[in-house]
Parts: C-alpha cells; sequence; structure tokens
C-alpha cells in the first residue's frame, strides 16, 4: 500500500500493488505446458488439448475460431472471455493437470479443416494468474484432394467429337 504526497505534503489517492514473492517456485501457478494437436484416428474433425500445470488450485480454459477469438482479444480481457465462454476444470482435472503427465481433453464434432484459438487461465489459492494460449488447425480433405486431370482418373486422354 502506498500513499503518495505533493510538494505541500497533502496526500494523493492510495493505491495498493500486490505481488507474491516466490523464492522457491511453490507459489505462483504455471502453466508448465500447452498443446494442442488433432487426434490421430480423426485429424479432420477433433483434436487433444494436453495441459500441465503446477501449484494451480484453478483452471478455466475456452476455444473458439481463431479468427473471431482474435477480434474478442482486441475488445476484451482474457478474464471477461473467460467469464462469457469459459468452462472450469473438475477437481480431479486439475489434480491431474498438476501431474507429471497432465490432463489430456479430446474435443471432437468440429467442422473439417477448423482453426482454433485456445486460451486457459491457471489460478493459486493466492489468487495470482497465469494466463497461455495456443492454436490448432484441424486437417481438411480439400487440402487432399487437389484438382487433377481427367486423364488421372481415366488412365488416357479424352478427345473430343465433332
Amino acid at each position: 500500500m502506498a500513499v503518495p504526497f505533493d510538494e505541500e505534503g497533502n496526500p494523493g489517492d492510495c493505491f495498493i500493488l500486490r505481488f507474491t514473492y516466490d523464492k522457491d517456485g511453490t507459489i505462483l501457478p504455471e502453466i508448465a505446458s500447452m498443446t494442442a494437436e488433432p487426434d490421430g484416428f480423426s485429424p479432420y474433425t477433433a483434436f487433444n488439448l494436453v495441459l500441465k500445470t503446477r501449484n494451480t488450485t484453478a483452471i478455466e480454459y475456452c476455444m473458439y475460431d481463431r479468427e473471431a477469438m482474435e477480434y474478442f482479444m482486441h475488445s476484451m480481457s482474457y478474464d471477461d472471455i473467460l467469464a462469457q465462454i469459459g468452462n472450469t476444470l473438475s477437481e480431479d482435472g486439475i489434480a491431474a493437470a498438476n501431474s507429471e503427465n497432465g490432463v489430456t481433453i479430446p474435443v471432437a464434432s468440429l467442422p473439417d479443416g477448423s482453426e482454433y484459438l485456445i486460451m486457459a487461465k491457471a489460478t493459486n489459492a493466492y489468487g495470482d494468474v497465469a494466463y497461455k494460449s495456443v492454436t490448432v488447425k484441424l486437417k481438411s480433405h480439400s487440402e487432399v484432394f487437389i484438382h487433377k486431370p481427367i486423364e488421372d482418373f481415366t488412365g488416357m486422354y479424352i478427345y473430343g467429337i465433332g
């Protein structure tokens, strides 16, 4: 807490700046790793989010179309976005995220070839927070089936009749 004084000794507005001194790294929350990869069995419509944290008692996360989420991020804070469209991880999920292996969150039934931005917020028992975001792009059938000439399918040239 601090109270500023002017040159005449009159007090100004009091302000408080809170911080946590984490000498040995056992207090502050940390999102040690956050990855999102297309699912091995269904890379066109599903992905797996793997989240590893430390010193965390609450985790919020959300995913949305990348372009839309970037638009939201220009006009809203992470906290506001998470309050509107975020999900909260259960106690078991938090315990798994704090473990060495982390927690895997499968996401399925998505549009073919879509791209998502995922953001996460980790909070400790004292209210300190850590944020992280990652993007994932699903595979698209349109990238696989590119334009091919008809000769590739018929094995011969077709000439016009006339």
